[in-house]
C-alpha cells in the first residue's frame, strides 16, 4: 500500500509540473494539443484535457478540468498555484494544489515517473474524493490535506521525508483487510509515519489509536494508547496486516471483542478488558499485562469456560503469573499459577473445581495433544460428576472428591513433580465397565521410586473391598499388594475381563502377594504370598464340563497328550454349574502351587496339585477327578510352556484320598466306582 501511495504522488507531481511548464502567455486552448503531445513523449502515456483555464495576468495559477493520463490517472479538476520557481536552479514551490475526484489505477511492474527538478515543495495540497486501485487493494472516498510536503531534495525523490497530513479515508481494502471511515491527523517525518490520532471501523467494530508511529524500515509499530470495540475476528481467515517485527503499546482497551477459529474449535466471545505495557519483537515471547473477562471461552468440546475472569502478566525471560476464575462443566473453576520461562510448562500453584458435571467426549485424548506440560502443586476437586462417551474408557463417577499435590502431567503420562506427591479421593459411586463401587475412599503417596497405596476401600457390587500395596520403579524395588473382597461378585469381574468363557458366582477373595524388581520377568521369578478364593453358586458358560467328564470316564482307551488350545475346541458346548469351590494358591520364589484347590460341579469333583513355575515359564499342574471316597478315578498332568501346554490323562492306581476341605463331593454324584 505504501508503494501505491508513493506512485500516486509521483504521477500527480509529474502531471502538475508538466502542465505548469507548458503554460505561458499563450491562449490555453491552443496549448492542449502540443502539451498533450509533449507529456506523452515524456511519460509514454496519452494526456487529454477537456478544459484549461489560464490568465496571462496571473501566470502562476492554472485550472484544468477533465484530465486523463492514459489508463492510469483521471481527475475532474486540478487547481494549481505556483509560489515561485527558478528553472536555472531547477527549483519549484507550489503554494496551493487542489485535486477533485482523482482516480489512480496501478498495475504490477508500473514504471516510476521522473522530474527535471532539484527541489520541489508543496505548501498546501487538498485531495477530494480520491480513489486509488492497485493489485493488492484499493482506497476510496479519500479526502486529505497535506502540508509542507517536500517530495524532492537535491534531485532525489524523498516523498516520505517531510509531510503533514490530515483527513478522512472512506474505505480501505488491503489483501483481505477491510477498513472504513478512517480519520487521521499526523505527519510523515524522516520516513516514519507519526499520527496523533487514527480511528475508524473494521472487523465489525471500531478502533481508535493515539500517538501512533510506524517505521517501515524497522518494521516497527508503536502506540501510546488504543481502543478496540465490538470487533469480530475469524482466525482461520485473519487479515494480513503490516509486516510488524517490533510492537510497543502502552495501553489497549478492549470492549466486546470476539475471536473464533472453527478449524480448531476455539472461540472467545465478548471479551472486555485492558492490555498494558505490550512489548514484542519477532522471535521472542511478548511482554504484556492483561486483565479482563468474557462471556465464554471454548477450546474444543472439552473445555468450555463460562464467564471467565482473570489476569496475566507475560514476561519475556521469566515465569509469567496468571489467575483465572470461570464456570466449567456446570461447576466453578479457579486457577492460579504461572507459565514457566521455557514456555512449555504450566505450573498450577492452586487449582480448584467445585460441582463440575463433565461429559468426556470420545476424542478427549486428541483434544489434550499440543498442550504444555502441567505441574499441579495443589488440586482440589469437590462434588464432581463424570460420564465417559469413550468406549475405551467405560467410566462414570458421582460425588467425586479429589485432593492431589505435586504431580506432573505430560504426553507420556502422570509423574511425580516434587519429593513427595499425595493423592486422596472419595466417591459416592464409581463405575468402570460392569464394576460399580460405592462409598469409596483412596489414599496414595508417591515418593522417590515408590508409589504406595495406603488405603483403598469401597462397597463393590454388594461386597466390601479393601486394598493396600506398593509399586516401585527401581530395579530392585519391592512390590506388594494386599486385597480383600467379601463377598465378591464374579459376574462383574467376568464382564470387565470379557474372557472366552464367561463365569459367574459369589465368593470371598483374599490376596497377599510380594515381589521384587520392576519388570514382569523379575516380578514373576520373585513372586511370593497367597491367594484364596472361595466361590458359591459358580457358573461357567461355553463348556459342558460334566458331559465332557462323563464321556472321558466311558472311554476304554484314554486320549493321547493333547495341546491345551486344541482340547478346548474339542470340549462339548454348554454350561457348567458349580457347588462350593475353592482356589488356594501359594507362591514362593516364583513357583505357584494350587495344592488344596478343588471345584465341585453338579455330578463331579475336581482337585488340583502342583502349579506353575513363573521363573522357568513352565506348567507342572496335576488334575484329579475324585470319587465319593475322594480318591482319584482319573488323573491328568498339564505341562509345557506357559503359552501352549499339553494335557496327559492317566488311570489312577489305588486309592489315596486327596484333602479338599471344605469342598465336598456333590450329592448328585455317582456313589459307586466312576470307571467301569
Amino acid at each position: 500500500m505504501q508503494t501505491a501511495i508513493r506512485f500516486f504522488l509521483y504521477s500527480l507531481l509529474v502531471l502538475i509540473i508538466l502542465i505548469w511548464i507548458g503554460l505561458g502567455l499563450l491562449n490555453p486552448s491552443h496549448l492542449r494539443a502540443p502539451l498533450s503531445a509533449w507529456v506523452e513523449q515524456q511519460t509514454g502515456l496519452p494526456l487529454t484535457i477537456d478544459k484549461l483555464d489560464y490568465n496571462p495576468l496571473y501566470p502562476n495559477i492554472v485550472l484544468a478540468e477533465g484530465i486523463k493520463l492514459g489508463e492510469v490517472l483521471t481527475a475532474d479538476k486540478i487547481y494549481l498555484e505556483v509560489a515561485e520557481g527558478s528553472w536555472f536552479q531547477r527549483r519549484l514551490v507550489i503554494r496551493h494544489l487542489d485535486l477533485v475526484r482523482p482516480r489512480l489505477t496501478l498495475k504490477d511492474g508500473q514504471s516510476w515517473p521522473s522530474l527535471p527538478l532539484a527541489q520541489l515543495k508543496v505548501e498546501d495540497l487538498n485531495l477530494t474524493e480520491l480513489a486509488l486501485h492497485w493489485p493488492d487493494g484499493q482506497l476510496g472516498g479519500v479526502s486529505l490535506h497535506l502540508g509542507n510536503w517536500q517530495p524532492v531534495q537535491d534531485g532525489q525523490w524523498q516523498p516520505l521525508q517531510q509531510l503533514g497530513l490530515t483527513g478522512r479515508i472512506g474505505r480501505l481494502r488491503w489483501h483481505n483487510l477491510q477498513l472504513a471511515d478512517l480519520e487521521l491527523d499526523g505527519q510523515w517525518q524522516a520516513n516514519r509515519l507519526q499520527l496523533d490520532h487514527l480511528s475508524g471501523k473494521g472487523l465489525d467494530g471500531r478502533f481508535d489509536l493515539q500517538q501512533l508511529t510506524w517505521d517501515p524500515a524497522q518494521a516497527s509499530l508503536q502506540a501510546q494508547s488504543a481502543r478496540l470495540e465490538g470487533n469480530r475476528l475469524d482466525l482461520d481467515h485473519a487479515p494480513q496486516v503490516l509486516p510488524v517485527r517490533q510492537l510497543q503499546l502502552g495501553q489497549l482497551t478492549l470492549e466486546d471483542i470476539s475471536l473464533s477459529q472453527a478449524s480448531a474449535h476455539r472461540a472467545l466471545n465478548r471479551f472486555h478488558g485492558q492490555l498494558n505495557q505490550l512489548n514484542w519483537q519477532a522471535g521472542n515471547r511478548p511482554q504484556l499485562r492483561l486483565k479482563g473477562q468474557a462471556d465464554e471461552l471454548a477450546w474444543g468440546s472439552l473445555w468450555h469456560l463460562e464467564q471467565p475472569k482473570g489476569q496475566l502478566e507475560l514476561n519475556a525471560g521469566d515465569s509469567s503469573p496468571f489467575r483465572l476464575d470461570a464456570g466449567l462443566w456446570q461447576g466453578q473453576l479457579s486457577l492460579a499459577g504461572q507459565l514457566e520461562a521455557d514456555g512449555q510448562t504450566l505450573t498450577l500453584e492452586r487449582a480448584t473445581l467445585d460441582k463440575g458435571r463433565l461429559e468426556l467426549p470420545a476424542d478427549w485424548r486428541q483434544q489434550l495433544t499440543g498442550w504444555p506440560r502441567v505441574q499441579l502443586r495443589r488440586l482440589d476437586v469437590g462434588q464432581l460428576n463424570l460420564i465417559s462417551f469413550d468406549d475405551a474408557l467405560p467410566l462414570s463417577l458421582k460425588g467425586g472428591e479429589l485432593f492431589a499435590t505435586d504431580l506432573l502431567l505430560d504426553e507420556q503420562g502422570l509423574h511425580r513433580a516434587g519429593e513427595r506427591a499425595r493423592l486422596e479421593a472419595s466417591w459416592l459411586e464409581l463405575a468402570y465397565g460392569g464394576l460399580v463401587g460405592r462409598q469409596g475412599e483412596l489414599a496414595a503417596e508417591w515418593q522417590a521410586d515408590d508409589l504406595k497405596l495406603k488405603q483403598l476401600t469401597t462397597q463393590l457390587q454388594g461386597g466390601q473391598l479393601s486394598a493396600s500395596g506398593q509399586w516401585s520403579t527401581a530395579a530392585d524395588g519391592q512390590q506388594a499388594l494386599q486385597l480383600s473382597w467379601q463377598p465378591a461378585d464374579l459376574q462383574q469381574v467376568s464382564a470387565l475381563w470379557q474372557p472366552s468363557y464367561p463365569f459367574d458366582g459369589k465368593g470371598q477373595l483374599q490376596l497377599d502377594l510380594q515381589a521384587q524388581g520392576n519388570s514382569w520377568a523379575q516380578i514373576g521369578s520373585s513372586l511370593s504370598g497367597q491367594v484364596s478364593l472361595t466361590v458359591n453358586d459358580g457358573f461357567l458358560e461355553g463348556i459342558a464340563l460334566d458331559q465332557a467328564l462323563d464321556d472321558l470316564l466311558q472311554q476304554k482307551t484314554l486320549p493321547e497328550p493333547t495341546p491345551w488350545s486344541t482340547l478346548l475346541t474339542q470340549l462339548p458346548k454348554g454350561d457348567t454349574a458349580f457347588n462350593p469351590s475353592r482356589l488356594q494358591l501359594t507362591a514362593q520364589a516364583g513357583r505357584l502351587s494350587l495344592a488344596g484347590s478343588a471345584a465341585s460341579s453338579i455330578t463331579h469333583l475336581l482337585a488340583w496339585q502342583g502349579g506353575v513355575d513363573l521363573a522357568k515359564g513352565q506348567w507342572d499342574l496335576q488334575w484329579a477327578l475324585l470319587d465319593s471316597r475322594y480318591c482319584p478315578a482319573l488323573t491328568a498332568r498339564l505341562s509345557g510352556p506357559l503359552a501352549e501346554p499339553s494335557l496327559q490323562v492317566a488311570e489312577s492306581q489305588g486309592c489315596q484320598p486327596w484333602r479338599v476341605t471344605p469342598v465336598t463331593y456333590p450329592p448328585q454324584g455317582r456313589q459307586s466306582k466312576l470307571r467301569p
